[in-house]
């Protein structure tokens, strides 16, 4: 757990800029950011990095900041709804030799992570 949470996944490491926070605060709210908030939610560890979009309140976040948190959990939810099907696994360009069933069941547990996630975290809750 220790070691996992010095970890860092932000794609977005320039939006601390100006925030007052270390230039290296990942977002909360990227892609990378989701996904990693999703792993430990999943693995039912405690994340102990600083996340913009939960240290600064809402009205105090750059508007970049804003417009990610909702352009990407907007993107989760419908994903989540939408699923993953054949021509999506397919469109990956895996291997010939993978299981494309196997290869959906896991997508679709990565899915499912990804919207619990938005679900149970308060600062992802509010963006609608």
């Amino acid at each position: 757990e220790k070691i996992l949470g010095l970890s860092h996944s932000c794609s977005h490491v320039r939006y601390a800029q100006g925030t007052g926070f270390r230039p290296e605060t990942q977002c909360g709210v990227c892609f990378g950011c989701l996904v990693r908030r999703a792993a430990f939610n999943a693995a039912g560890l405690a994340d102990t990095a600083t996340y913009l979009h939960k240290a600064i309140p809402k009205e105090d976040q750059p508007l970049h900041l804003r417009e990610t948190a909702e352009s990407e959990i907007r993107t989760v939810r419908y994903a989540g709804v939408r699923g993953i099907n054949v021509a999506d696994i397919l469109s990956v360009g895996l291997p010939d030799d993978v299981d494309i069933d196997n290869a959906i069941s896991v997508a679709q547990r990565g899915l499912a992570e990804l919207a619990a996630v938005v679900d149970v975290e308060p600062d992802l809750q509010a963006v609608r």
